[in-house]
């Protein structure tokens, strides 16, 4: 069996309505085998997770709940950072395996795994995913999913019931694990364990912050603020360093705290600089006051990103003219990289399935309800200066586009902006292989931008942008395509196939794709492409967050003409979106 994995791809299933069955007639069943168990503290346990009934499944997504009281996961793959579950081989064929995170602390599992085309679904029984506990003292409790989501290979829902198991460790009463009860959403539930716990269960937000102290060389004690968590650093009298963190109910309540951060610091005389951190907004701020001499000079730096619906924050005070306190944004990526071990910034949490596994093979067009093409949208662009040579941030810089794109071009049924309601999935980006010069605007920079048939994913032609001729040339190379996202699609999806030329160990080259609002090319995001395996790599990203918009994306490789060369050629550029 291959396996290949995947941390870029956002993979999920919309799924409601479970109701208690086992058989394949009544549907499909998600339980744990064995259902009821006795262990010894110390002893440890594998339960299967099996799938029964499912017919034609493509991809599962499954989440559970156990005490960590009373159980521990044991790390089925050493080799891999974190702790993580068995493959349990009924997917036995290509396949994406998009999640697999295991957080002990707070008793929580999280498994994602579908396959991909031309792979044949699964039909037969087996086992999905396979579990060790180790028990750690004595009780009663229980295994319950919090989802059972499964899809078959047109991203349609399976509907499914659970089953969990107990488990008694050192002769407690067994409590039977419930099984589910048809419900909208699928409700979290944990059976009464028969022992309080002694502490509360840590929030995740103590976890990170803990783990990203222990990285940084800190005390890894957090100081509990609720909504509010935070570190403390003292490196001696008068220097010290602070980070907390803070969830907010949705993004949009976290990009406004952030927003309303960074203007108190602005309109409180601060220096503040955005920035990009990760993909995400951030800030770094600082303003020094000097009260009666240079040895009296307060200095204060600040830093803080959000990302998805998080807040982090650091702080750094010198209270003499010696900044002695580490830099923030180094601190901010410790607890940045602490955090995705988490998945807790959202940059690889799955929240859509379209099936992507479909994009690893030239995908099978998908016809329309309607044999009539739907009217072409009409791509607006606005000229704009061309740069000067000064190095500006993307989100400032502008550039004439050429007039590369065929005022009316042909699009295929699959690349119409609109579909009948019910369909499964719609591909609407225009000439998404650069097999013509529809669609697509090559920006006019000092190296830009070229179709080219040296290298191609699939068809004779792909995009290549950036400098693979070493010539030291400091330079953007960009190309974008304006579209607009139905309002009244429920799932939106970016997929695209890239091939880095890269020679640089480090420094200032990049390759990245930005969202701008197209009336203004205001940067919405920007995502930056980090892995440079010399291969055709698949990236796919949520654009759910523009439903309804009238977009840009361009994607851009910058080169600093300091050294080394960066080039990636840029192929089947995909926008799927489904009713």
């Amino acid at each position: 069996m291959r396996r290949v994995t995947v941390v870029t791809v956002f993979v999920a299933v919309v799924l409601v309505g479970l109701c208690v069955s086992a058989s394949r007639a009544q549907g499909a069943h998600v339980f744990l085998l064995p259902a009821a168990s006795t262990m010894s503290p110390g002893g440890t346990l594998t339960l299967d997770v099996r799938v029964q009934g499912a017919v034609d499944l493509y991809g599962v997504d499954l989440c559970l709940s156990f005490d960590p009281t009373l159980l521990r996961v044991e790390d089925a793959d050493p080799d891999d950072p974190g702790v993580q579950i068995a493959d349990g081989g009924l997917f036995n064929a290509f396949y994406l395996f998009t999640r697999n995170l295991v957080v002990n602390e707070t008793g929580s599992i999280s498994y994602t795994a579908a396959l991909m085309n031309p792979a044949p679904a699964v039909s037969e029984d087996g086992v999905v995913a396979r579990i060790t506990f180790r028990a750690l003292g004595g009780g009663s409790g229980g295994i319950v999913f919090t989802r059972a989501l499964l899809a078959n290979q047109q991203a349609q829902q399976i509907p499914a019931t659970v089953s969990g198991a107990t488990i008694s460790i050192g002769g407690a009463t067994l409590t039977p694990a419930p099984s589910s009860t048809p419900t909208l959403v699928p409700t979290p539930t944990r059976t009464p364990t028969g022992v309080p716990s002694p502490t509360p269960t840590p929030a995740l937000e103590e976890l990170v912050l803990a783990d990203g102290a222990r990285q940084l060389g800190w005390p890894p004690d957090v100081l509990r603020q609720p909504p509010v968590f935070k570190i403390r650093y003292v490196i001696e009298a008068g220097h010290s360093a602070e980070a907390w963190m803070q969830r907010f109910p949705s993004a949009q309540d976290a990009s406004a705290a952030w927003q309303q951060q960074r203007s108190s610091l602005a309109g409180g005389g601060w220096m503040v600089q955005s920035f990009d951190f990760h993909g995400h907004d951030a800030y770094v701020a600082s303003h020094s006051v000097n009260t009666a001499a240079a040895a009296a000079m307060l200095n204060e730096r600040v830093a803080a990103f959000q990302a998805s619906n998080c807040v982090v924050g650091v702080s750094a005070l010198d209270d003499t003219a010696y900044m002695l306190a580490p830099d923030p944004l180094s601190i901010a990526e410790a607890l940045y990289q602490a955090g995705s071990r988490y998945y807790l910034f959202g940059d690889m949490v799955p929240s859509v399935f379209l099936p992507l596994a479909l994009r690893a093979f030239p995908p099978t067009p998908t016809p329309t309800a309607s044999t009539t093409p739907t009217a072409s949208p009409t791509w607006t662009r606005t000229p704009t200066a061309t740069p000067t040579g000064a190095w500006t941030p993307e989100a400032t810089r502008t550039a004439t586009q050429t007039a590369t794109a065929t005022a009316s071009p042909t699009r295929t049924a699959s690349a119409t902006a609109t579909a009948t309601p019910g369909a499964q999935s719609v591909q609407i980006m225009v000439n998404p292989s650069f097999e013509t010069n529809a669609g697509w605007s090559v920006l006019q920079t000092a190296y830009p931008a070229g179709y080219s048939v040296s290298r191609a994913h699939t068809g004779a032609r792909a995009m290549r942008l950036g400098d693979e001729t070493a010539s030291g040339l400091a330079s953007y190379s960009s190309v974008q395509q304006v579209i607009q996202i139905p309002a009244e699609v429920r799932q939106a999806m970016l997929s695209f196939y890239y091939f880095p030329v890269s020679t640089q160990t480090n420094g200032g080259d990049r390759f990245y794709f930005v969202v701008m609002r197209a009336s203004d090319n205001t940067v919405l995001r920007t995502v930056f492409v980090t892995d440079w395996t010399q291969a055709w790599n698949l990236s796919a990203y949520d654009m759910r967050e523009w439903i309804g918009e009238r977009i840009a994306l361009r994607f851009t490789v910058k080169n600093d003409g300091l050294g080394g060369v960066l080039a990636a050629y840029l192929d089947d550029v995909e926008l799927a979106i489904a009713y």
